[in-house]
């Protein structure tokens, strides 16, 4: 049987330096991409630093 787990990751700073970044573990994996922009956006509102990028990271389990 296989688990999925998907993750929004969003990095800080600018193109040349990365800055941080944040993760958020357990979104659901059948959230599509725009959805996951639409939430990074929300959060991104509500700080002052830039974003450099923002990743979706899905990882599944296919045995074990």
């Amino acid at each position: 049987m296989s688990t999925s787990n998907t993750k929004l990751k969003i990095t800080y700073g600018t193109a040349e330096e990365a800055d941080g970044s944040k993760t958020f573990n357990n979104m659901n994996p059948e959230a599509t991409n725009e959805a996951l922009v639409s939430t990074a956006n929300t959060f991104v509102s509500l700080q002052n630093k830039q974003v450099r990028e923002i990743s979706r990271i899905d990882t599944t389990v296919i045995s074990g």
